[in-house]
């Protein structure tokens, strides 16, 4: 029977790849799920799905404080006990946060007659945004507990039979003549986004019933809001430095267009698969990260990353078109020019992604931080330089 050094190697190898067979089953289903979704909606529908998800995305960093990152980190590494943890964000922190949302947004409305949700689909746009941020809250919580404790298959075998009953709900809707608008279908992902983090949250309460509940006290909460204070200020800005171009092409080229340039950028995303499950790993390990054994087969994974990577983006230059056109429709064929000018930054991405979470395991998320900041003053200005 392995022990020490050894058998630590093989439990982060098992890992990595339990956690990436089982992120790649998932991912699966979730391109199927959104590409039927962005087929239906079409280039101007996307652009207003676009829109819902980036402003309910950066609306909940506002509200979430990166909770999600002190809950891997400090569970990592045996600092907190679920059964005080769960509840303490379940009961006081999530109501608290939707309370939140719920004033900006009354704010929003009495100061420019808009919603920051969405606008345009909904009568009352707060009730649909205000469902889809507490599912957005509910997953991140649900599985940050799940991946501090290294249940990676149990998180993404759940969310692949929810996706999986998605893709049924919109398969039959998509046979319904006439197909129905964008606001029942866009509907149908927050509600299948809702039910998803509910799920999670119930397993997290299942796994906590063993211990004594109860709430954090005064010097656990500080704790945990001082790690996660960085990481939501590096999330933040972050955020403008790689969503800012949403905002910006919606406000000079419209709807349709963003549609467009918003299917191009979640191809490039498939790009992260790999390396995101591997992040999630070296997070999840905070309490290892001292041990040059798992280090060193981290490093060779960097390295077959790398190459794999270089060779998926020269077969997405020749291929991406026809295959943009085949299963999204002819109407998003101008996705394939975006796509191709944006190959060569998402292949260095990869890198950042698993060293942002090495650094945050670290406890260095200061190096985070001082990244974002850089990007975003680079980024922003170049977007801008480019109109």
């Amino acid at each position: 029977m392995e022990t020490g050094p050894l058998k630590q190697n093989l439990e982060f190898g098992k890992h990595v790849y339990q956690n990436l067979l089982y992120r790649i089953g998932y991912t699966i289903t979730q391109f199927l799920f959104t590409a039927l979704l962005i087929r239906l909606l079409g280039p101007r529908g996307n652009g207003e799905f676009t829109l819902l998800l980036t402003n309910c995305a950066f609306y909940t960093l506002l509200v979430g404080f990166g909770l999600d990152a002190g809950i891997i980190f400090h569970i990592s590494k045996k600092e907190f006990r679920i059964s005080r943890l769960l509840p303490t964000l379940v009961l006081l922190v999530l109501p608290f946060q939707l309370v939140l949302s719920l004033t900006g947004e009354g704010l929003a409305h009495a100061l420019t007659g808009h919603s920051i949700y969405i606008n345009g689909l909904y009568q009352r746009p707060w009730i649909w945004g205000t469902v889809y941020m507490a599912g957005l809250l509910m997953n991140y919580y649900g599985m940050a507990f799940l991946n501090a404790l290294k249940k990676f298959r149990l998180i993404y075998t759940t969310l692949l039979g929810i996706n999986l009953a998605g893709i049924v709900l919109l398969f039959l809707v998509s046979r319904i003549a006439p197909i129905p608008g964008p606001g029942v279908l866009i509907g149908i992902f927050i509600a299948v986004n809702f039910i998803s983090g509910a799920t999670l949250v119930g397993i997290n309460l299942a796994f906590s019933s063993g211990g004594k509940r109860g709430f954090l006290k005064p010097p656990e909460y500080r704790r945990l809001f001082r790690y996660s204070g960085i990481v939501f200020w590096a999330n933040i800005i972050q955020f403008f430095a790689y969503r800012a171009d949403i905002w910006i092409i919606n406000f000079f080229l419209g709807k349709g267009q963003l549609g467009i340039y918003a299917l191009s950028a979640k191809i490039i995303q498939l790009f992260w698969l790999v390396p995101v499950a591997i992040s999630t790993v070296v997070f999840s390990y905070s309490d290892r990260m001292e041990d040059p054994h798992w280090l060193e087969e981290l490093k060779v994974l960097l390295r077959l990353l790398g190459w794999a990577s270089l060779l998926g983006g020269c077969l997405l230059c020749i291929f991406g078109r026809p295959l943009i056109v085949l299963v999204f429709g002819a109407t998003f064929a101008g996705a394939a020019i975006p796509l191709i000018i944006m190959l060569p930054g998402s292949l260095i991405y990869i890198y950042n992604i698993i060293l942002a979470s090495y650094f945050s395991g670290m406890n260095r998320v200061q190096i985070n931080l001082a990244g974002s900041v850089l990007c975003v003053v680079i980024i922003v200005s170049l977007d801008f330089t480019l109109i």
